[in-house]
């Protein structure tokens, strides 16, 4: 199967697409992987760095990452990025496949590993792109479902649903409530400011 047609068919039809899938070793995924991975990476570093320079202009702030500056760290930052992803991938996918063991699927790392990287293929086209990337997210955990339960023949789709959706909604709302602290403490670190500025003048 086609790079392109592996990257529409994990996305338009994931259930096709696994059932299709004879890959035996990590070799192709990985390839994929680094291939497709390349330009979601370009895209949302220099999204990141027209952002970051807006916003820093509109504001009046000086451009910390702007400017020549910015643009000499995203080139340095992209590699680095780029190349912490193609080695976390194998991390991620051991977890992975130590979850599925534990729910009783199959001894297989290298078709948990496949599981990993073609599940999140609508991720590598649209999740550099605000809100729509966040969108991307949610279906990659949808093709993970499907991929589970199609590759292993012992769980059905409803205990895939259950293995992946609560860890995934506990995942974000601790989240949340870990943003919703985070910004607590910055008011309440402003407000002691002012409140300490006031009393000294």
């Amino acid at each position: 199967m086609k790079m392109l047609d592996k990257l529409r068919l994990s996305i338009t039809s994931p259930a096709t697409f696994f059932k299709k899938n004879k890959e035996k070793s990590v070799i192709n995924a990985f390839t994929f992987l680094a291939l497709w991975s390349i330009p979601g990476i370009i895209l949302g570093a220099i999204l990141n760095l027209v952002f970051d320079a807006s916003l820093t202009s509109l504001l009046g702030l000086p451009q910390t990452y702007g400017g020549l500056d910015g643009a000499l760290f995203t080139i340095i930052f992209i590699p680095l990025i780029y190349l912490f992803g193609l080695g976390w991938s194998f991390v991620s996918a051991g977890i992975l496949h130590i979850w599925i063991l534990i729910f009783g699927g199959d001894d297989v790392y290298s078709k948990n590993y496949q599981l990993s990287v073609y599940s999140d293929s609508i991720i590598f086209l649209f999740g550099w792109i605000p809100f729509i990337g966040t969108i991307a997210w949610f279906y990659s955990v949808y093709v993970l479902i499907v991929g589970t339960a199609t590759i292993h023949k012992n769980i059905s789709m409803t205990k895939a649903v259950w293995m992946f959706v609560i860890p995934f909604a506990v995942f974000m709302l601790l989240g949340m409530l870990l943003l919703g602290f985070a910004l607590m403490m910055m008011v309440g670190s402003e407000n002691m400011a002012g409140y300490a500025f006031t009393q000294y003048f």
